[in-house]
Parts: C-alpha cells; structure tokens; sequence
C-alpha cells in the first residue's frame, strides 16, 4: 500500500527520513550549493528553485544546475558540498516538535527507525548530536557521501524488521521518500515543510502534512 486507510490502522514500525523530515537543514543546503554556484560561474538558486528541483540521485540534480562533469566530476563537486555541510550542519536545528512527535510513538510502544540517503557516520553523528539516538531501533543510510538511492537500503531493512509491510509507515518530505514506501509496499506520510514543495508532494496523493505535529491527530483521526 501507498496510502493510508481512512480506517484507523495499526502501525508496528515508523521509517523515518532524516535530512528535511527530521533535520531542518534545507536553508543550510541552499546556502550550501550557491556557495559551488558562485564558485562556478552559474545562477544562485532560490528557495522555491531549490525546492522545485532537489531530486535522487543528487548527480541529476546537479546537472540541472548546470554542472560539466566533463570538466570536474560530480564526486569531485560533491565532496566541496559536503566539504562545507559538515562544517555547518551542527548549526541546524530538528523540525519544530520533532521530539514531541518521537515521543508519541514511543508512548504508543511503536519501534522507529530511520531510513536516510545521507551517509552513515554523519546520520550517527548527527542523532547523537540532537540527543534522539535512543528513540530509533535502526539507523540505515549509504555508505557514501553522494545520496544516490535508498531504495536498496529500504528493501533491505524492511526485510531486517520482519514487519508485514502493510504494517510499516515510511514519513518522509519527498518523492524519493514515496517511491521508496511504493517498493517496499510501506504506507507513506508526506511532510511539506522539508525539501519538496507542497505541490510536487501532492502528485503522489499521498497524505500530505505542513508540520511533524500534524502526525498523531492524523493518525488518531
């Protein structure tokens, strides 16, 4: 299933996106990648431009901003992104309330994890930084800075859970984040506060969400 029910379901397991969902670092990724674009001669981005554009893989992304990786290629570009977002992420703060929210499944004995294209070791630090390690059960992401797909990761981990996917509710802020709920056969809860707009989210028809405070009157509705 992509969708949630309108009866009132049971869920025994939360897949959370971290970057956006969890981690509010979509301003930092902004300022981030006008650094490089400024840096390379091409037009700075806006808010909405970035929002209406982001994708997965990152590579494609990048090609739409103009990058030629025939002159410098996309490794090389990415690691000057990440170069500067690691010196800058610990200035970022959790989504309003996202504290709030993992405590209400966890009030509810509802285990969590987190399903990220981010890389590994920064996906740890960065939930031992916030203080939110001990809320998920499993921390899944890529074993390299690029954020290819987590498709792979996502099949993997579903099958690690032994939960009946019907059972499984991906909440993340992206379309990557609904394809990956599709093939894992995960129900899936959108956020647009992240780094999709609204109007790209909604194509999925996918419930759609502005906060994470939105989540337990919804999911008690």
């Amino acid at each position: 299933m992509t969708t949630l029910s309108k009866k009132k379901k049971k869920y025994e397991h939360i897949l959370w996106d971290w970057n956006g969902t969890l981690l509010d670092d979509v301003d930092l990724c902004i300022e981030t990648i006008n650094v490089l674009l400024k840096k390379y001669k091409l037009p700075p981005l806006s808010k909405d431009n970035y929002r209406s554009i982001v994708d997965f893989p990152i590579v494609n992304y990048y090609q739409r901003l103009g990058f030629n990786f025939k002159e410098k290629s996309f490794e090389e570009v990415g690691s000057e992104f990440m170069e500067i977002y690691r010196e800058k992420w610990r200035d970022c703060r959790l989504q309003p309330d996202a504290e709030r929210v993992l405590d209400w499944f966890k009030d509810k004995d509802i285990p969590q994890s987190i399903l990220s294209a981010s890389e590994i070791n920064l996906l740890r630090q960065g939930v031992e930084h916030f203080k939110v390690r001990d809320y998920f059960k499993e921390l899944t992401a890529l074993n390299h800075q690029f954020a290819t797909s987590k498709i792979e990761l996502g099949k993997k981990l579903a099958e690690k859970l032994k939960v009946h996917p019907s059972r499984l509710l991906l909440i993340g802020d992206t379309l990557h984040d609904f394809k990956v709920s599709q093939v894992i056969g995960a129900d899936c809860l959108l956020l647009s506060c992240g780094h999709h707009p609204p109007e790209l989210l909604s194509s999925t028809r996918a419930p759609l969400l502005s906060a994470l405070i939105e989540i337990p009157d919804y999911l008690d509705s």
